[in-house]
């Protein structure tokens, strides 16, 4: 039979299914995730031997097409996406391998049973590059962050079309740039699609030899139809991560009504236990809040305006101070006022 030809911007639709080792039923038993890979027409290398002056050809597979990941359901899933524009246009077959597992198995197979070749024309009309978002260490992160001294880099795509993937043209890859540095890195290779869409994913990479300070950070990706967008956040590196390092405490809302939070941000991974104490004007201790603290980037405590007797303290200034302590002994003491308002 005559083979499907998979054009450029063209939408593909795979119908997969998990079959059991002795016969060809689907097994329904089977739910986990199904990784697809297809790549573009083999090509034929053809390098000269320096030494005798022979040509010799070489077949080389063909370049990354589509990378995605679907739920497998009782065995089934279904694959969608768009062909990226950046194709061979050679009409020959390409490659479409799968991998699927479980909590227990796995799964794979492989098919060439396709070509490649052509373009669809006017089927999008679409000008806008992915939606970029960036993140360090976690997703709590927000622009001007203390970080870690060799913080995760978390970068999430989505676009209307899908993003591309291949890296075949120069330039059409997931890339970040730290500062000026001139020379990007590419996060195309850790690029992992949602399971839910795949015309979402997200790019994780740690980095290494940051120095202490202030740093930005610039991604620009590219989508299939090859338009491109940039963003750009800025951090700050902690000069270590075995002393523990606050900044910007801050009381919100403040003046307060009904209670107000405290926060500050901090470098630590691991997690570390907060004393609050707040003082009337008077030097009185009316409150002390105690508090582990787990995730990254951010502190926040919640003081609900109430005395340790459970009684509404009065309207008037309060001081309170933060003893921050980590798991092995290192410390720090920070000051701050709110106001209370009745």
């Amino acid at each position: 039979p005559l083979m499907p030809l998979l054009q450029a911007l063209s939408k593909v639709t795979i119908d997969g299914s998990i079959i059991t080792p002795k016969s060809p039923m689907v097994d329904t038993s089977f739910n986990g995730t199904a990784l697809i890979t297809m790549t573009d027409s083999d090509i034929d290398a053809r390098v000269v031997d320096p030494a005798d002056n022979i040509t010799h050809s070489i077949l080389k597979t063909g370049g990354l097409l589509n990378r995605s990941a679907y739920r497998v359901k009782n065995g089934v899933f279904k694959a969608e996406f768009v062909m990226p524009k950046d194709l061979s246009f050679t009409n020959n077959q390409g490659r479409l391998y799968g991998y699927a597992f479980s909590d227990t198995r796995i799964a794979k197979g492989h098919t060439r049973s396709f070509r490649v070749g052509g373009i669809v024309l006017g089927y999008f009309d679409d000008n806008n590059g992915p939606e970029i978002s960036i993140f360090l260490d976690d997703r709590s992160f927000q622009a001007g962050n203390l970080v870690r001294k060799s913080p995760l880099l978390i970068v999430d795509l989505s676009d209307n079309t899908g993003i591309n993937t291949t890296g075949s043209s120069i330039g059409h890859k997931i890339e970040v740039w730290f500062d000026s540095n001139p020379a990007p890195i590419d996060l195309t290779p850790s690029f992992t699609t949602s399971l839910d869409d795949s015309r979402k994913g997200s790019a994780e990479k740690q980095i290494f030899n940051l120095a202490p300070g202030g740093h930005t950070a610039r991604v620009r990706a590219w989508d299939v139809l090859n338009n491109y967008s940039e963003t750009q956040t800025n951090f700050r590196v902690a000069p270590t991560d075995k002393n523990i390092i606050t900044d910007n405490l801050q009381c919100y809302p403040n003046p307060a009504v009904n209670g107000t939070k405290i926060e500050f941000q901090h470098n630590q991974s691991q997690p570390f236990t907060v004393e609050i104490h707040i003082f009337a004007a008077d030097g009185r201790l009316v409150k002390s809040i105690f508090q582990t603290i787990e995730g990254l980037h951010t502190a926040s405590i919640a003081w609900d305006g109430l005395d340790d007797e459970g009684a509404k303290v009065s309207q008037g200034s309060y001081v309170y101070s933060v003893d921050v302590r980590t798991a092995i002994g290192e410390s720090e003491q920070l000051y701050g006022k709110v106001i209370i308002k009745q």
